[in-house]
């Protein structure tokens, strides 16, 4: 569905307008301003994006401060004694396959909550008659 409004906000349809399905066409065309749905589509797909931009961070960026913190609990004898398996213990905790689970439950979360405020908009309301109004509240 997102991707249909995508497509409809980027090219107005050139159908037949003897069509039955160029009215629901149009009406689902024009749900949107094309201009705000491209707008928060990107910020949907910032949102999304972000997450495995900072996973891919935190993993970068603790790997030297796991293996410091080893070194500094760790008696010299027992690491340097075992450092072949503390490196390849590191390397397998610092990678982002780790944290892909998380990462990806995550995204899924953020994607969700971000189409139900950004992309999922009311339908209008038809306006009621005036004559039913004006007869039942005058």
């Amino acid at each position: 569905m997102v991707l249909f409004l995508f497509y409809a906000s980027i090219q107005p349809p050139h159908l037949p307008e003897d069509t039955v399905n160029t009215s629901l066409y149009m009406e689902i065309a024009s749900w949107f301003d094309p201009i705000f749905f491209q707008y928060n589509l990107i910020l949907l797909v910032f949102a999304v994006g972000i997450i495995p931009l900072i996973t891919l961070c935190y993993t970068s960026s603790m790997r030297e401060e796991k293996k410091r913190r080893l070194q500094r609990e760790l008696p010299p004898a027992i690491y340097s004694a075992n450092s072949n398996y503390i490196q390849n213990y590191l390397s397998k905790i610092s990678s982002i396959r780790s944290y892909l689970g998380s990462m990806m439950s995550l995204m899924f979360v953020v994607m969700f909550g971000c189409m139900i405020i950004l992309l999922l908009k009311p339908a209008p309301l038809a306006l009621p008659d005036l004559a039913y109004a004006r007869a039942f509240f005058f």
